[in-house]
């Protein structure tokens, strides 16, 4: 199955210019903001991804604010732009994650889908976090799709065969599997391939195919098909019409 492809940025990637991209990009993810601050190239990066056919949008978890702070920090960032989907990133760096911050990603996973209903709403993390920071405090996560982070060393890499998943979790709809800062991986020199400024890039696969994908964020990928073209007696008829109505009109000038 050759699955979707897209990659994920933020204000690191800027600038983009997916005119320069050569590799396939059926979605991408944005960085909307972390904490309560607004991704500071949010607005250059959504100018040049808004055409791209499906779009989602991630929030950084931080265990700084109060999680209903920047879940509403968000939505006010994110709305009317046209997203499919939504995510929150939740990692270590910068976060103190323990019980209190587990349940707070629960709390801010149902606030925001409940809010943006029909659009799916799901979690971003890597096996070791998912294990060490979540598992411990209840197996509520496995009610939210994935969108997991891991990387294997690019001669590893085998995108048929899927991450290496946490235990206890068998479903994942999203996988980051090259870093744009980890050498060694797809992404670490992919900047120029996929029209980014860095010369990293995160690259991701969904977990089905385009058409799939799109299933997925709820729209069609069935384009409508053209009318077909008139047929000559059609055109010729649609003459005849147009010169009887000139006639008449001229007879009713003519009296």
């Amino acid at each position: 199955m050759t699955k979707a492809h897209g990659i994920d940025i933020s204000k690191y990637d800027y600038p983009v210019d997916l005119s320069k991209a050569t590799g396939a990009i059926d979605f991408v993810i944005q960085r909307a903001s972390y904490g309560m601050v607004r991704d500071e190239r949010f607005e250059e990066n959504w100018a040049a991804i808004r055409h791209v056919p499906v779009l989602g949008a991630y929030h950084y978890f931080s265990t700084a604010a109060p999680w209903k702070d920047q879940a509403d920090r968000f939505l006010t960032i994110v709305d009317g732009r046209g997203y499919h989907f939504y995510a929150i990133d939740y990692e270590t760096a910068y976060n103190n994650l323990n019980a209190a911050s587990a349940a707070a990603l629960r709390a801010m996973l149902e606030y925001l889908a409940a809010r943006v209903s029909p659009r799916k709403v799901l979690f971003y993390t890597s096996p070791s976090i998912y294990t060490s920071y979540l598992r411990p405090y209840g197996d509520w996560m496995k009610d939210w799709e994935l969108w997991i982070a891991q990387y294997p060393y690019t001669a590893y890499l085998n995108l048929d065969k899927g991450p290496a998943l946490p235990a206890g979790r068998t479903q994942w709809t999203f996988w980051q599997y090259g870093g744009g800062s980890i050498q060694g991986t797809a992404g670490y020199d992919a900047g120029p391939k996929y029209g980014t400024g860095w010369h990293g890039c995160d690259l991701n696969v969904f977990n089905g195919t385009v058409e799939q994908l799109h299933a997925w964020a709820g729209i069609s990928s069935v384009p409508t098909p053209p009318a077909p073209p008139p047929s000559e007696r059609a055109i010729r008829l649609d003459e005849l019409r147009r010169l009887e109505a000139y006639l008449n009109a001229r007879k009713a000038e003519l009296g």
